[in-house]
């Protein structure tokens, strides 16, 4: 097999974004979400308006430190002689990509490297990424598109089973995705 340089999505992957942005959201605008969200845009289906979802949204850019807040979904992970890209889609506001790096090391892997890139099809190409792994179809898609030679495989989430992509297997799963060695705590 030749040199593997993975491409890891953070929020939905390795951060549970979902469980915090459903609390801030409960706790900014005060209407209930659900415990499972069934689908990516789960306020909006729940009801909330564009207005509130602007509101936790303009909240989160304004308190870059609410990404430290998120709950590690695996870790610490190690993937032995392979490069490791974070690749996150995450605003880009002062400060983002420092919190998320600390976070990402911190929690995660001490030895990552952060990207923030909301084109994860780009990042892949620029990357020359072997394999990549989201939670959002449609960035594997963009992957498969950009970078061909890209093996893509999705995290599977509530939110993303119901996804018309996943159903028509567009992003098949990876055949030989390496299993991580997950580090021992010191």
């Amino acid at each position: 097999m030749d040199h593997l340089i993975l491409g890891i999505d953070v929020d939905g992957v390795v951060a549970d974004f979902v469980d915090a942005y459903r609390y801030l959201c409960q706790h900014l605008v005060g209407k209930p979400l659900p415990e499972r969200p069934a689908c990516w845009d789960f306020p909006q289906a729940a009801g909330y308006t564009e207005a509130e979802v602007e509101r936790v949204w303009a909240y989160i850019h304004a308190n870059p430190e609410w990404w430290d807040t998120l709950r590690p979904l695996a870790g610490p992970l190690v993937w032995p002689g392979a490069d490791v890209y974070y690749i996150t889609a995450r605003p880009r506001v002062p400060r983002t990509l420092s919190i998320t790096e600390s976070w990402v090391r911190r929690c995660v892997d001490p030895k990552a490297r952060v990207l923030l890139a909301p084109d994860k099809g780009a990042a892949a190409k620029a990357l020359r990424l072997t394999h990549y792994i989201d939670d959002r179809p449609e960035n594997l898609l963009a992957v498969r598109k950009a970078s061909k030679d890209t093996l893509v495989t999705l995290r599977r989430q509530p939110w993303n089973e119901g996804s018309p992509l996943f159903k028509d297997k567009a992003v098949a799963g990876l055949v030989g995705w390496p299993p991580p060695v997950v580090a021992e705590e010191e």
